[in-house]
């Protein structure tokens, strides 16, 4: 008689379907309350929408913490620790940011992140696709304006800015490369090249541009090394000292801007710089961050009135959501870097320095719907080495499926 041997699968389908389907919600309520541009007959609509969204995703969070009932003494507190956490922070700044951040983490036990990584690409590919297309159609508004210092025109297909059409671009190129980078060829890395720089022609963003540029540079360079036939420690040490230079770079460049604000007061990165210098003196700093006013007409705590925008993601972080998200944050996403080097999973590490470079000018890179490595590195915190307890559990399974099937060859 015929029998069908199914293996055991390495993690429970539905962790990864409920973790899924709770950054899924995420995403759309983001969306739907802030980045996409509707017409002001439909805004009400999308809101309540968002907010719908938005109860699913704390729904399905709880459903999967209630669902798994294993919890070791040491994981029952550090949840209960970090969900107390993320809710002080949100009833004193008034946002679920950081909220969303500690529910993420919490459910992420034993998450698949390849299998995350390629429902999240489809993902993005589809939303995109639609959102253009509804653009077309004229069913979303588009932003279509020309940037201040060289008259070029900008176009949002359908977004609010045309740089969160930029960073929804580079989440994707950056998924694929996570998705392949095993696999990738020169003439694939030249190809998402080539779609980046078609989607910074269409929206103008500087920061696409560069990210893109970096990105797609520096795993060239990684290939290039990894052709030398480096030993690991060779490579490690290599790649390490490439890293730090290009985060002192950034440093002294922050520090430049820092000491004098009004220098260069009109290119991107110096200007958010001079914003977040005006917010700091502003508002402080506090233990659960706060509330903080933005808008193209506004007087900061201390200054006149006029465009006020903290769009430097390192420190929208600190002022808006406190030392204790910051660090909470940068423990998180710099062990996870640290990791990924002594794993050997160097382009992981390059897309994770790159978004931090990335976020010196957009705060939204900091937030789950558009970096994923934010979820990598809260799997990373709960989970220890992800991809090499993916690697393993998927050879027992393997192994054993193999072990039946001979036997019932024999």
């Amino acid at each position: 008689m015929d029998r069908t041997f199914s293996a055991p699968k390495p993690y429970i389908c539905w962790r990864d379907d409920l973790f899924y389907l709770a950054f899924l919600f995420l995403f759309l309520d983001s969306m739907l309350s802030v980045y996409l541009y509707f017409g002001d007959s439909a805004v009400g609509a999308a809101n309540r929408a968002s907010q719908v969204c938005y109860l699913l995703f704390l729904g399905v969070c709880v459903l999967s913490l209630l669902l798994r009932k294993n919890y070791t003494t040491m994981e029952i507190l550090s949840i209960g620790g970090l969900l107390i956490l993320g809710v002080l922070s949100y009833f004193l700044c008034d946002s679920h940011v950081f909220l969303d951040l500690t529910f993420m983490i919490s459910i992420s036990k034993n998450v698949d992140f390849e299998k995350f990584m390629r429902r999240l690409v489809i993902t993005l590919a589809v939303f995109l696709f639609i959102v253009i297309c509804l653009s077309c159609l004229g069913a979303l508004n588009s932003v279509v304006k020309t940037r201040s210092d060289n008259d070029q025109m900008r176009n949002s297909l359908g977004f609010g800015h045309p740089n969160v059409l930029g960073l929804l671009v580079f989440e994707l190129i950056a998924g694929v490369v996570v998705l392949e980078r095993k696999r990738l060829k020169t003439v694939h890395l030249w190809l998402l090249l080539a779609l980046g720089l078609i989607f910074y022609w269409i929206s103008k963003s500087q920061t696409l541009l560069v990210g893109v540029c970096l990105l797609i540079g520096a795993v060239l360079v990684y290939k290039w090394l990894a052709r030398k036939a480096l030993t690991s420690r060779q490579m490690k040490i290599v790649l390490s000292i490439i890293l730090l230079a290009a985060l002192a770079a950034v440093v002294l460049v922050i520090y430049h801007y820092w000491s004098d604000p009004d220098s260069l007061s009109f290119a991107t990165l110096a200007g958010r710089i001079r914003q977040a210098h005006r917010y700091l003196n502003a508002y402080g700093l506090s233990a659960f961050g706060k509330e903080i006013l933005t808008g193209s007409d506004v007087a900061l705590p201390g200054y006149e009135a006029g465009y006020s925008y903290l769009d430097n993601g390192e420190m929208w972080y600190l002022i808006r959501l406190g030392i204790v998200g910051c660090a909470v944050f940068f423990y998180t996403y710099i062990r996870m870097i640290i990791k990924s080097i002594n794993q050997r999973e160097f382009v992981l590490c390059i897309i994770a320095v790159v978004y931090l470079c990335y976020t010196l000018t957009e705060n939204s890179a900091m937030r789950i719907p558009f970096n994923f490595m934010i979820l990598y590195a809260g799997m990373m915190l709960y989970n220890g080495n992800v991809l090499k307890r993916e690697m393993t559990l998927r050879r027992r399974a393997g192994g054993v499926q193999y072990a039946v099937l001979n036997k019932e060859r024999n």
